[in-house]
């Protein structure tokens, strides 16, 4: 296996391009994120299977640290794991290699450790058992699954094309389950403006443009917010961001959406409709 790596095929490169001021105030002592960053990569490509002319890597990456270090995390999980999951798929693609799935990453603590330590168990597992695997899961150990691949297909991981900047809602590549007719709707000086349609389980919105919503100013988070479909009802998750979500003018960081909710995202404003 070659270590000859440009740096845009390291996972801390893509987390130090993607991730605010948020991780350099936690990260100020203790674990570091690049440290974990560094050690996730290691993993992958320690795993590496050789079939046929297939290189298999893991695609389920259970990272444990300690209990301290998991207290100061879980505001930012969320937004963690997911950035550590688009960076194992950037990278694996650059790599040329295979896994079942697009990769999932959790966070989970472990008393044994100590506080700085890092323990990460690679496995992989296919779309049946990821499935599984998902109901009892917590918002801390957050898995996204991305794509609809059969269970027991193997799947070459390739880059995907992202949003052209366009404010509006990439189409889904699946859709595993039927959700309810709901829609953000821009609120604007002229009245109603551009409909966003909550068509997925999960919708990022953000200044990044691979965002779902493409937010375009300076003091929104490139990772904001996300509306997620949960136990019948969408739910609205600030994601760590420097400024903060405001529901019907009230600063707040999770909170159950209502038919009429107005959402503030910096000088944006959405009104969450239901049907």
């Amino acid at each position: 296996m070659s270590q000859n790596r440009s740096p845009m095929g390291r996972i801390e490169d893509f987390l130090q391009g993607s991730v605010e001021g948020v991780f350099s105030r936690l990260f100020r002592t203790g674990l570091q994120k690049e440290e974990i960053a560094r050690r996730l990569e290691h993993t992958m490509d320690s795993n590496v299977n050789r079939n046929g002319g297939q290189q298999l890597v893991p695609n389920v990456y259970h990272i444990y640290i300690s209990q301290a270090d998991y207290v100061r995390f879980q505001a930012f999980a969320r937004l963690m794991t997911r950035q550590l999951q688009e960076g194992l798929f950037q990278v694996s693609s650059q790599r040329g290699y295979t896994m079942l799935t697009t990769p999932v990453v959790t966070l989970e603590p472990d008393g044994r450790l100590g506080k700085g330590d890092i323990r990460i168990d690679p496995e992989m597992q296919d779309r049946a058992q990821l499935a599984a695997a998902v109901a009892p899961a917590g918002p801390v150990a957050a898995m996204h699954m991305v794509g609809d691949i059969p269970p027991n297909a193997t799947v070459a991981i390739a880059p995907q094309p992202t949003p052209g900047g366009n404010d509006g809602v990439t189409p889904s590549p699946s859709a595993p389950i039927a959700l309810p007719n709901a829609t953000l709707v821009m609120r604007t000086p002229q009245g109603p403006g551009q409909r966003y349609p909550l068509n997925r389980e999960v919708i990022h919105i953000g200044r990044h443009r691979s965002n779902d919503i493409v937010t375009r100013e300076e003091r929104i988070s490139r990772f904001h917010a996300e509306i997620r479909f949960e136990r019948g009802q969408f739910v609205l998750y600030d994601l760590g961001s420097l400024n903060g979500v405001l529901i019907n003018g009230v600063l707040t960081r999770q909170a159950i959406l209502n038919p009429g909710d107005v959402i503030g995202i910096g000088s944006y404003s959405f009104v969450f409709e239901r049907r």
